[in-house]
């Protein structure tokens, strides 16, 4: 793939001008430092942002290896969030608190043993 910033930035605001000339129903999200351009439709609630978010994390999570030393903090935070992000309207189950309380202990642990390592 050819390009450049400069092409990435004229693009992000030609969307931006396209949405906004035509009246399009959606919203344009544009991180040019970061190279990220993201457009959300009208069905695109606080919520449903935050699940892809969590699902983006996820997806990186998966990548890095377990021997990561960070993958054990971030493995335990996504748990529970994910729960909770797939509870939001409704009530968490006595399972998903156990599996939290889990991820919660396994979390703890972690962050103990990294104490313990600069210590």
């Amino acid at each position: 793939m050819s390009g450049n910033i400069s092409d990435f930035d004229e693009l992000c605001d030609h969307i931006e001008e396209l949405v906004a000339d035509r009246n399009i129903p959606a919203r344009v999200q544009v991180q040019k430092d970061v190279g990220i351009l993201t457009i959300y439709g009208p069905g695109a609630t606080s919520l449903r942002q935050a699940r892809r978010g969590l699902t983006d994390i996820e997806e990186m999570a998966q990548t890095a290896a377990e021997h990561h030393p960070h993958w054990r903090l971030l493995n335990g935070v996504l748990e529970s969030l994910r729960i909770i992000l797939d509870s939001w309207e409704g009530d968490i189950s006595e399972n998903d608190l156990n599996d939290m309380h889990w991820a919660a202990s396994s979390l703890s642990y972690a962050i103990q043993k990294r104490m313990d390592a600069t210590s």
